[in-house]
């Protein structure tokens, strides 16, 4: 297979140093892929107006360390378009879905790739570290599995709220409210027990609302449980990953062996370290600078 990446350019750095910016591919431990049922897939010739794509990684958001979807490149044609015929995906020089496939059988053929790292490895437990960072206060309501991930009446954000959606109402703000109807409705000139009445209306739904999310926000409802999970069915989570001060501890453990020095990080997506200025997304360097 013809190789179609381009070599790394030498970028400017943290304080004006020479770092190199790396493509996924170069920096990836491919340990993670069973190399002898990758062996078995049909070997990817490239034809002379084709081209795969520069990066790697398709549909592998929060997906686990080496997961092969991390290494997959899309074929595409001299006009930018996926072929119609033929191989479509490719990982590390090997067909992976073609164009008379459905989505579903390529799925199951890049999950029966991949060789899972124990639960307690530095990447798994880093990864972990990253899930529960980015879904922090997010949780589902058990029973309402059939309905998708983000949907409103299955996906809580506690405390709080969506700006104070729940799944099982909106917690009302009661001054806010009463001053919409001081201004709209004259609730000044309303009488004592007409008040009495609208404020008990909105603490009695209020408090059942919150009795509810209370019930619904803890450790075993928490959408990075259920993550980890699909994967790692043992998986227990720990008080320290609902800490209000849990940060990611960056991307390096995708597809990287180990963790990067930040001197020698090699950055992401075409961004050398650190990636975000103030904190580096690859190696998880953040600035002591506040």
């Amino acid at each position: 297979m013809t190789n179609h990446r381009p070599p790394a350019g030498i970028v400017r750095g943290q304080k004006g140093k020479k770092m190199n910016a790396k493509t996924r591919l170069e920096t990836a431990d491919t340990s993670t892929i069973d190399a002898g049922k990758l062996a078995r897939l049909p070997l990817f010739v490239c034809p002379p107006s084709y081209h795969l794509q520069r990066g790697a990684g398709n549909g592998c958001a929060g997906d686990p360390p080496g997961y092969p979807t991390y290494f997959t490149r899309w074929v595409y044609t001299e006009r930018g378009n996926t072929p119609a015929r033929g191989a479509t995906l490719v990982i590390l020089g090997r067909v992976v879905k073609t164009a008379e496939e459905d989505d579903e059988t390529s799925k199951k053929r890049l999950a029966g790739l991949w060789k899972p790292l124990p639960l307690e490895h530095p990447r798994t437990r880093a990864w972990i570290l990253s899930t529960f960072a980015h879904h922090r206060n997010c949780y589902h309501v058990p029973g309402r599995e059939n309905l998708p991930f983000h949907d409103d009446g299955r996906l809580l954000i506690w405390p709080g709220g969506r700006l104070g959606e729940t799944p099982f109402g909106r917690v009302r703000d009661l001054a806010f409210e009463t001053e919409l109807k001081r201004e709209h409705e004259s609730f000044d000139k309303w009488r004592e027990e007409e008040k009495d009445a609208f404020r008990l209306e909105i603490e009695t739904s209020n408090a059942r609302i919150i009795r509810e999310c209370d019930a619904v926000a803890i450790p075993e409802n928490a959408t990075a449980t259920g993550i980890i999970r699909r994967y790692y069915p043992e998986f227990m989570p720990t008080p320290e990953l609902f800490a209000a001060g849990l940060e990611s501890p960056g991307n390096w453990w995708e597809v990287m062996a180990d963790k990067p020095a930040p001197e020698n990080c090699p950055g992401q997506y075409g961004h050398p370290h650190p990636v975000n200025g103030s904190w580096c997304q690859m190696c998880g360097w953040r600035s002591e600078e506040k």
